[in-house]
């Protein structure tokens, strides 16, 4: 009704387990305004702002719900709570990666000429059935700088679907590794929609994305440096 007062309370929910966002209070977040009708048809806009970094929204994807009190009486005249409504979404597309050798399965291979390693990115949060471009780059810690991955490029580009809304591409990548004793190689991981990135993981300290190329030392070789 016109000049009747009425508060509008926004509820933040996980998409997926239909169950409320909660503040480092264990709070269900909760967004009001309080308006005035001017007419009996219209709209009013909530500003939401959120912490997306410490309510852990991270490869997530959330959903808003309404409800319209009327201040008089207290009562609900009106709600929207569907969470399969994705005009109400809003995601927080999240990737982690896990950087191995082919050869060893682990974090660790031996300098010489040809290695190859694999990059398994996991992504939560995407929108099903759309494609992605996922740009790989290779950070060399020790040097301060890119190992080329493709002739004199840098970066290698994989084109992939999301079947669902989580899942995992595996990228692999030759190199020359003959001249890397003691380095430590990084993956850095940007994902594409469109020109826009969507999701990254750039972290040169992160270690399940680093492969090391330790100094091997052999048995007689350490014994004769131990009796020198």
């Amino acid at each position: 009704n016109v000049g009747e007062k009425y508060t509008i309370k926004a509820y933040v929910y996980d998409a997926e387990t239909n169950t409320p966002i909660k503040d480092k209070d264990g709070k269900p977040v909760v967004i009001t305004k309080s308006v005035t009708a001017s007419s009996d048809n219209g709209t009013k806009n909530v500003d939401i702002n959120l912490d997306a970094e410490a309510l852990g929204l991270g490869g997530k994807t959330i959903v808003i719900y309404n409800e319209v009190v009327k201040d008089k009486t207290g009562k609900v005249v009106a709600s929207h709570n569907d969470p399969t409504d994705t005009d109400m979404q809003i995601r927080f597309p999240d990737i982690a990666t896990q950087g191995v050798s082919k050869n060893t399965g682990i974090g660790i291979e031996k300098a010489k000429k040809d290695v190859t390693l694999v990059d398994t990115v996991s992504y939560k949060a995407f929108e099903k059935g759309k494609k992605y471009t996922l740009k790989t780059r290779l950070y060399d810690k020790t040097a301060d700088k890119y190992v080329a991955l493709s002739g004199a490029e840098s970066a290698k580009e994989t084109v992939f679907k999301a079947d669902n809304t989580s899942g995992s591409v595996k990228v692999e990548v030759t190199i020359d590794a003959s001249d890397l004793e003691n380095h430590s190689l990084v993956f850095y991981e940007e994902v594409y929609k469109g020109s826009n990135v969507y999701a990254k993981h750039v972290n040169k300290n992160a270690a399940e994305q680093t492969v090391r190329f330790p100094k091997i030392i052999l048995a007689k070789q350490a014994a004769a440096a131990a009796a020198s």
